[in-house]
């Protein structure tokens, strides 16, 4: 008999260093699964000396390829997926940040202080620790400056060299009991920082977080390292055939949206990783979150969503897909002699592409991207660019939280390239449509985010 997909569990968790395998692994629902094992065996080159057929086999190393597609929650997990995607990221509270903003330390300037265990309070029981840091302008993004906060026996520090002005929040990524030590870096210019204590995922407060997904401004190439795991079932009564899969050293190369006018946004998400080990006993394996349920899918039909070129036009778009991209490598490049193994997954170009489908109701987008104007009537040759912003909501709003706002997901680039892509059609029964493609440039600001807003209190990556 064949056994069905359908039992079978996909999950990936944030490594703290290269070679470390992640402690914490979130399972989400997938429609398909195809990341796996590729094992590169090959056959020599023609011999003579015997008869013509294939003399000798051979394997050239092992590799772990290939993705999912994700119709995405985005009550929690979907969040690791994204800052594994981009690399930086930052939060920030938009009801209610902290049960107690300021009460493990008063302000404080970020004047170089190491504050011990004496001028810090302790949270009443263990709770998560909150850092509010207020910049008053652009942090350069050198030299480094370090935050560092010490709670019973664990150690975290954030680089806040590169941030911009404003409010950003750290969190610690494991309850507290004992504060002992917080290291503030120097940031002249009236900055400072507030340190308080939070509940993780609390259903019953007042809170919900926005999340922003964008370059690590110290490297703009970086991205982190997850770990994947891939359950495959058994056969019916067959104990003992499962068999998992531990995928290591992950990076996230590609993930694309698919934003139907009519059916659920879907996400595809594929990762390049060195190492694997196979489990035959993958059914004792635990899990840090159930599965969460389909009322924060994002849906092409709800009201609230758009896409918008420029930023504040919306566009009558049928369908559209927005995809972004870290190229990798060359395998042949990436290996080393004496090593079956990729010895790093190097990122050498990123880019955010996009492809629309628009109904046709006036001709001025159409003559602004071939004369530069919407009255033009000649060619141009100056490429037409302008920003992208694309919003996309579940038609659930996050529970327990003041306002009812909705699960959302958005996509923002300043400058887009977009050109037409074939001609204007006229067909029998058909609709008059334009399809336009593009790709997001360089800019003096973001190259693009990615804005994630529900309950989880942050994703913090964690440090070796």
């Amino acid at each position: 008999m064949a056994v069905t997909a359908m039992t079978g569990v996909v999950g990936f968790g944030p490594q703290p260093a290269k070679g470390t395998e992640a402690s914490e692994y979130y399972r989400h629902k997938a429609t398909q699964v195809d990341l796996g094992i590729i094992d590169d065996t090959r056959l020599g080159v023609p011999e003579i000396g015997g008869r013509p057929v294939p003399t000798f086999p051979y394997k050239a190393g092992v590799v772990v390829a290939g993705g999912m597609t994700l119709q995405p929650r985005l009550e929690n997990t979907i969040g690791w997926l994204l800052r594994g995607l981009l690399g930086g990221y930052e939060v920030s509270e938009t009801v209610g940040a902290t049960e107690d903003e300021d009460g493990v330390l008063a302000a404080q300037d970020l004047d170089g202080t190491t504050i011990a265990d004496i001028g810090l309070t302790d949270p009443p029981e263990a709770r998560f620790i909150s850092m509010k840091i207020t910049l008053v302008a652009d942090v350069p993004v050198t030299p480094t400056r370090i935050l560092s906060l010490t709670g019973d026996t664990t150690t975290w520090t954030w680089e806040l060299a590169g941030l911009p002005a404003g409010v950003h929040w750290f969190y610690s990524t494991a309850e507290v009991v004992d504060a002992t030590e917080i290291i503030v870096p120097t940031i002249v210019g009236g900055n400072s920082l507030d340190a308080g204590w939070t509940l993780d995922n609390d259903a019953d407060s007042d809170t919900y977080a926005t999340h922003t997904f964008k370059f690590n401004p110290a490297d703009p190439s970086a991205i982190p390292w997850l770990s994947f795991r891939k359950h495959i079932p058994r056969k019916e009564n067959a104990i003992g055939s499962d068999l998992g899969e531990i995928f290591k050293d992950c990076k996230i190369v590609s993930a694309t949206l698919g934003l139907a006018n009519d059916a659920p946004i879907t996400m595809r998400v594929d990762a390049v990783g060195r190492t694997f080990t196979l489990d035959h006993a993958p059914d004792v394996w635990t899990w840090d979150n159930t599965f969460e349920d389909y009322q924060s899918i994002p849906i092409g039909a709800e009201t609230d969503g758009a896409i918008e070129i420029p930023d504040g036009t919306e566009l009558p778009i049928v369908a559209a897909t927005v995809g972004f991209a870290n190229a990798p490598l060359d395998f042949r490049q990436e290996k080393v002699f004496g090593d079956p193994y990729l010895e790093d997954v190097t990122v050498i170009q990123r880019a955010l592409t996009f492809d629309i489908v628009v109904k046709w109701n006036n001709p001025d987008l159409y003559a602004e991207v071939l004369t530069g104007t919407t009255t033009g009537t000649d060619w141009t040759s100056t490429p037409f660019v302008s920003s992208l912003d694309i919003h996309t909501f579940a038609p659930t709003a996050i529970p327990g939280v003041t306002g009812t706002p909705k699960y959302e997901l958005n996509i923002a680039a300043r400058s887009v390239m977009m050109g037409l892509n074939g001609p204007i059609t006229l067909a029998g029964n058909q609709a008059v449509l334009m399809r336009f493609t593009g790709t997001a440039l360089d800019n003096v600001g973001e190259y693009v985010t990615f804005v994630l807003k529900n309950k989880q209190p942050h994703y913090g990556w964690p440090r070796a």
